[in-house]
């Protein structure tokens, strides 16, 4: 055994000792993952976990050998190239002890219940984002002062929070159905397809979504339906479970109430998970809000995702509350042609909902996405997110603050570079044949007009850039700290036309007049670190270019670099 491959088996080995669960394929691969990072000598492996005589194994080709630890007996191994050599080393105790290392530098790492410690950016000279100086430790990670702390999941080593004192008793509330089965010790109750009176779910059942999915209300169909005013109330501390194609959907003209606490909030997870304990993406589909609020689209727009009609005219619409609610393994494609549920997704809703301290956990498809709408959000936990964190579409004019976006580390839903960390869009014209293009003087009607404050955005290998803002979007970003997206860049602008006012006199030749004023997009008290590039003019490689999309340019550089010196002004740091 070389002593690199002692070194790490002493990491994992000792990250290991006293597990409150048994280990699981993703303990496993979580705590090599772990081990590569601490032992930059040591190369990252993507290898799949292998099986044999009890052992997990990862190959490492550069030490020839295979690592595993067994999680029944606690011991550390190396197998031989071909299988046919297991050599025992012992107790992992043993050689955590060996190692020098100790509890506490090994402490970033549990196995209660494939539990994740997630780290902020390490750079921060200008701004801490999301959180206080107070609430970062030492390493990075986030201390127990965190908004996020005792009531998230894979945060802060935790990877579940719902418990219950209660017992199974045959028992379901009115409008619910007893399946005859526990979930979690408790009765399973089964939601209807349309709840269409006013229901409360208590915290002393687990609830389970119909098949194909719950709405409250008919308010999804075009004519705006006939049941209406009515609202959905979730108890503290209640779990809803779904599988594969089932959601929740609050259709327009009514409400969900769903106001966890910070010591027992409200969990959404996947059926999976209530059985065996295990989660994965894609489980089930998500959270769906429709309301009356304005989409450039139109009053009668059609949801992605086979949720049906939202949207209307009255921008201060109320759909309801969500507050301390933790969504984990959701999204999926229903029909796969990209037809995709997001974890969390606000369709044309008002601004008089609420939502705060949401947790989106494990997605496969987007965090959060915006469909047109003036909701405003606070305190999310956007983490090991499968493809964007924090979507933007159809004119959404709404602020958010203290969000914090982890990226998957291991997926991204797209393949590798097609995740963000935020991607905005606004309005996106076609010509006569069709293809989109950026038009300079979208009408503040049409665009996306955000106010973003206090954002922290981890990016990994697997996704793409921090931000990518394009077609149509303004606002303010403000205490913004993007850092990790390696294998591209900061952040991304989608042409000139998307930071630099003008008029596209001749859509079909691209011809614009251009005002030498950069208005759209401002940042202030920021920084980008550790990131493959800084900023970048591009263009959608999965677009027909049209002639008024203006490329990078020698013009459109100079536009950008006057943008960004404009913005570096207001204390801002583009990595450089």
């Amino acid at each position: 055994m070389s002593f690199k491959l002692k070194v790490i088996a002493a990491a994992i080995s000792g990250a290991m000792i006293a597990p409150v669960h048994a280990a699981t394929d993703q303990n496993i691969i979580d705590l090599f993952d772990w081990a590569e990072q601490q032992f930059s000598e040591f190369p990252d492996s993507d290898a799949a976990l292998q099986e044999a005589s009890g052992y997990k194994y990862r190959y490492y080709p550069s030490v020839d050998a295979y690592l595993g630890y067994n999680p029944t007996t606690n011991q550390v191994a190396t197998l031989g190239l071909y299988g046919d050599t297991i050599t025992d080393h012992g107790d992992a105790d043993q050689y955590f002890a060996q190692a020098g290392i100790t509890v506490d530098n090994a402490g970033d790492i549990t196995l209660d219940g494939n539990g994740k410690l997630l780290t902020v950016g390490a750079q921060r000279n200008i701004t801490t984002g999301a959180f206080t100086e107070s609430m970062i430790n030492s390493d990075n990670t986030l201390s127990s002062s965190a908004w996020t702390y005792g009531w998230t999941v894979n945060i802060h080593g935790n990877a579940d929070i719902w418990t219950t004192d209660a017992a199974a008793d045959d028992s379901c509330p009115t409008g619910t159905t007893d399946t005859g089965t526990d979930l979690k010790g408790l009765d399973a109750c089964e939601l209807p397809s349309t709840i269409s009176d006013d229901l409360t779910l208590t915290k002393d059942n687990v609830y389970v979504l119909a098949n194909g999915g719950t709405k409250v209300g008919d308010g999804n169909a075009e004519d705006g339906g006939t049941i209406s005013g009515k609202t959905l109330t979730i108890e503290p501390g209640t779990l809803i479970v779904g599988s594969e194609t089932d959601y929740l959907l609050i259709t327009r003209g009514n409400k969900i109430d769903a106001q966890g606490t910070a010591t027992s909030p409200i969990v959404f997870r996947s059926t999976g998970w209530a059985e065996t304990g295990e989660e994965y993406r894609q489980s089930w589909g998500g959270v769906v809000l429709q309301g009356n609020a304005y989409d450039f689209k139109g009053t009668q727009v059609l949801g992605e995702g086979g949720v049906g009609y939202y949207g209307g005219t009255n921008n201060e619409d109320n759909s309801g509350v969500m507050k301390y609610v933790v969504i984990t393994g959701a999204g999926y494609d229903i029909d796969g042609n990209g037809n995709e549920l997001n974890a969390l997704t606000l369709q044309g809703v008002g601004s008089a909902t609420d939502i705060s301290y949401i947790q989106i956990d494990e997605s496969h498809d987007d965090g959060i996405e915006f469909f047109g709408g003036t909701a405003s959000v606070d305190h999310l936990a956007l983490t090991d997110i499968g493809d964007d964190a924090f979507d933007v579409d159809q004119g959404w004019k709404g602020s958010a603050e203290n969000i914090f976006i982890s990226m998957s580390k291991t997926y991204s839903a797209g393949g590798p570079g097609e995740s963000r960390g935020i991607e905005a869009d606004g309005h996106d014209p076609k010509d006569a044949d069709g293809n989109k293009y950026i038009n300079a003087d979208t009408s503040a009607e049409e665009a996306t007009v955000m106010t973003l404050s206090n954002f922290t955005i981890v990016g990994s290998d697997k996704s793409d850039s921090g931000l990518v803002l394009r077609r149509g979007v303004s606002g303010t970003f403000n205490n913004f700290n993007v850092s990790g997206f390696v294998a591209d860049s900061g952040m991304e602008i989608r042409d000139r036309g998307t930071i630099e006012d003008g008029v596209i006199t001749n859509a079909d030749t691209g011809e614009t007049t251009w005002s030498g004023t950069y208005e759209r997009l401002t940042f202030t008290d920021s920084e980008f670190a550790n990131n493959g590039g800084s900023v970048k003019l591009s263009m959608n490689k999965d677009e027909v270019e049209h002639p008024a999309n203006i490329l990078s340019d020698a013009e459109a550089d100079t536009a950008l670099s006057t943008w960004m010196t404009d913005q570096e002004a207001n204390n801002v740091d583009f990595g450089e």
